[in-house]
């Protein structure tokens, strides 16, 4: 009554003068609680139906998710399936990385999801392995100096990669310290202003008005007792002064995280003080950082392919080592140039290691050698790769696995390793496709849970909170399918045998394989086992 009734009968009540202690009885007012009663179903009906219409939307998504995991438990072999999400995947990677005109991350990603790997035949290479191997097969002069031309190319590709992004750090940086001081600069002339007209009614003290100041201005402004007086007294006197620190200060942050990230990116030190760069001007400041990087890669060229150079020491002791001149061992050249070591301090226990690191990234190289190719034939090309890695991950399963039973004696007489391989494979895209479906609708149901509490306030923009739950919840649900797809790509590759090699084999591997994430986590063997007791 009070919600769906309540004016009707105060009206009448009002109109009629009647008592609320008297009993009513008459059937206007029945009749009125009796709407009201009507009006309340009514109410609750929609609620209802608008529940469920939240309901179907979910159910919908929930009975696609769940048949779709009842087709991964029932089907006998999933190779199909997976071979259409690498398919969707790669076409959607292609096609992004030409828009952004960027093919070299999409070297990397096919870097990530499927490295170099080891299968009883030898080393199985990367798609980046790949395209250079071909460029060094097609190579006319001598295995030597097609190696170094090679790595010479490699390592200019990389330079001018590094130098495109210098520069457009540089661009940012300055733009970003041209704007800050434009905004701070007029922070502080408000400031001075404001303290100026209301110098009469101030009462803090002059060392709280810079306190004040620095919070707006997020600088450590530093003035002397003379100048904190006159803060207070002629707040305009001290303009020039405070303008000046705050350039000051502002260049001085600003060159520090710029020098920071140089550093970072090029993984060497500049050679400067981030305290003297203030004292430069911007353009001195950018030429005197464009010089010592240009500085440090030439310094970088020379040490690892001048005269005595790391790589072509090394090259040349492999190269003398070479029994046979064939892919296997050109794969594990390529690594080899790729990878040095060096020896490092161990803080924590106190003794020398040795550190595996990256000399030369072979992607930027690769992208060079693909952006003659167009977008389809990419693809195709990439799908081919994967494909055959898949082929030689099954045969990899197969014939350990079948190794396996038949020195133990279990081998059954009608099982080939054909057969073993693709039963293997089937269960390892069984459980990538059910542990990315289940760990991500998991996480959707969240997601989708939060937009359902939160979607009522489109209401207030005039728009129908169920159609616009309706849309983003489907173009949610279309990016969880898309992150399965991705997560399943990511982790298929990654699967492979223990496979017993030669010593050689492994030695050849090793390099090639170094920059490859790792398929399973291993373990230290010399950590301490902690036993129960």
């Amino acid at each position: 009554m009070r919600l769906f009734g309540g004016e009707q009968v105060k009206a009448f009540m009002e109109r009629f003068n009647i008592d609320d202690d008297y009993p009513l009885q008459a059937r206007l007012v029945s009749n009125a609680i009796e709407q009201a009663q009507h009006r309340v179903e009514g109410a609750n009906f929609d609620i209802r139906k608008h529940l469920l219409e939240y309901d179907d939307v979910l159910n919908k998504q929930r009975n696609l998710i769940y048949s779709q995991r009842n087709r991964v438990f029932e089907k006998e072999d999933l190779t199909e399936d997976v071979n259409e999400l690498l398919r969707q995947e790669v076409q959607r990677r292609v096609q992004s990385s030409d828009a952004a005109g960027e093919r070299w991350r999409l070297l990397a990603w096919l870097e990530q999801i499927q490295p170099p790997s080891i299968t009883p035949q030898g080393i199985f290479p990367s798609f980046t392995y790949k395209i250079l191997l071909d460029e060094l097969n097609a190579a006319s002069h001598n295995l030597s100096e097609a190696l170094l031309d090679l790595a010479a190319r490699a390592l200019d590709a990389e330079n001018a990669h590094l130098h495109q992004g210098i520069q457009m750090l540089l661009d940012r940086a300055g733009e970003d310290l041209e704007s800050q001081r434009e905004e701070r600069l007029e922070t502080l002339q408000n400031f001075l202003d404001s303290l100026a007209e209301n110098a009469a009614q101030e009462t803090r003290r002059p060392s709280a008005i810079l306190e004040e100041l620095n919070q707006l201005l997020r600088l450590p402004l530093r003035l002397s007792p003379d100048q904190l007086r006159l803060l207070l007294d002629d707040p305009p006197a001290l303009q020039e002064t405070l303008a000046a620190q705050t350039e000051t200060l502002l260049t001085t942050l600003i060159a520090g995280r710029l020098l920071a990230t140089l550093e970072l990116r090029l993984g060497e030190s500049l050679g400067l003080n981030a305290g003297d760069l203030p004292a430069l001007s911007w353009e001195e400041l950018r030429a005197t950082l464009e010089e010592r990087c240009a500085q440090v890669l030439a310094a970088r060229r020379e040490r690892l392919l001048g005269a005595e150079g790391q790589i072509r020491r090394d090259l040349a002791a492999a190269l003398e080592r070479l029994e046979e001149d064939n892919d296997q061992s050109r794969l594990h050249l390529l690594g080899l140039m790729s990878q040095g070591t060096r020896l490092i301090f161990d803080a924590r226990t106190h003794q020398q290691k040795r550190l595996v690191f990256t000399r030369i990234h072979y992607t930027y190289l690769a992208a060079d050698l693909l952006a003659e190719i167009s977008t389809e034939d990419l693809a195709a090309q990439i799908l081919e790769h994967l494909t055959a890695a898949q082929e030689a991950q099954r045969r990899a399963f197969g014939e350990t696995e079948y190794q396996r039973l038949r020195q133990s004696g279990q081998l059954p007489p009608v099982l080939t390793p054909e057969a073993i391989g693709r039963r293997i494979q089937t269960q390892i895209y069984r459980q990538v496709l059910l542990g990315a479906m289940t760990e991500l609708w998991v996480d959707y149901l969240t997601r989708v849970e939060a937009l359902r509490v939160s979607i009522g306030l489109e209401a207030y923009a005039q728009r129908d909170p169920l159609v616009q739950y309706k849309s983003q919840a489907s173009e949610m649900f279309q990016n969880l399918l898309a992150d399965i797809r991705a997560a399943v790509i990511g982790r298929i590759f990654l699967y492979q045998p223990q496979v017993a090699v030669t010593p050689a084999v492994a030695a050849s591997s090793a390099a090639a394989t170094q920059a490859a994430p790792a398929a399973t986590p291993t373990s230290s063997g010399n950590k301490r086992k902690r036993h129960r007791r």
